[in-house]
């Protein structure tokens, strides 16, 4: 994962669905969005009470707590055709337990790529292939959780224990997201863009200098990942004005940056 610093974006003083505001006076379109951790936006759904809910109660270290379990029947309603699950404090974490469950030769397939296989990133509004057995899902938690969790159709070995004050939140994203996801229709504007490769929400760049195209969108107000790799994520909903802009940025040529 990429960490994105003050060398890449502005000091952000508050968020609010797919825009940023910064302490100079600026509003960014959020098209990174922590690599999909805030999918469905910044301070979306009811994340923001259930945090102020469950910190109220002061356990903030790692200790059992009733939410996990709570998690886990989040995860197998979202995922019923993967009902074991296990979550982890992060990235790495994740991937050292998934090595135990596959050989060296198994990659995490990731289907904004097209891919698919035994061991697939769950994205969210992208089908999982039947192939599927394991998914590695980054649940979007509005970005206050880099917890991962993975989700199999056999079962798996424990995961680590999260405080209340996370896990909590991140079965809050998980209903969250369900109730959402009903509602979603992909009625995003089609953006003649030849740099880029869409699938659905997410966009992959595929043209050349992609440091200077992301200087020069963030010039023109839109904030993009920080490498190539990661997919940009368009929003859920935007104005027209929202659109015009993203649609400025992505076609941009060579030579306007």
């Amino acid at each position: 994962m990429n960490m994105i610093g003050k060398e890449l974006c502005p000091a952000v003083k508050r968020a609010r669905d797919f825009k940023l505001y910064t302490y100079d006076g600026r509003v960014l379109l959020d098209l990174y969005r922590e690599n999909g951790r805030a999918f469905s936006g910044h301070k979306s759904g009811k994340l923001v009470l259930t945090l102020k809910n469950a910190a109220e109660q002061g356990v903030f270290c790692s200790y059992p707590s009733v939410y996990g379990g709570r998690l886990q029947k989040a995860l197998r309603t979202l995922f019923p055709a993967f009902p074991y699950s296990a979550v982890f404090s992060g990235e790495s974490a994740a991937m050292q337990a998934a090595d135990v469950l596959f050989d060296e030769n198994t990659a995490l397939c990731d289907p904004v790529r097209g891919e698919s296989g035994s061991f697939e990133r769950w994205r969210p509004t992208l089908p999982v292939s039947s192939k599927a057995q394991t998914l590695f899902v980054i649940l979007p938690a509005g970005g206050f959780s880099r917890a991962v969790a993975l989700c199999s159709r056999t079962p798996l070995s424990a995961g680590e224990t999260l405080s209340p004050v996370e896990t909590a939140v991140l079965t809050r994203a998980v209903y969250d997201w369900i109730a959402l996801s009903e509602k979603i229709a992909d009625e995003t504007p089609k953006i003649a863009a030849p740099a880029w490769k869409r699938n659905g929400f997410y966009l992959l760049y595929g043209g050349s200098d992609y440091e200077k195209m992301r200087t020069e969108a963030l010039n023109r107000g839109v904030l993009l990942p920080p490498t190539a790799v990661e997919a940009a994520v368009l929003p859920l909903t935007a104005t027209k004005g929202d659109w015009g802009k993203i649609t400025e940025v992505l076609t941009l040529s060579e030579g306007e940056y």
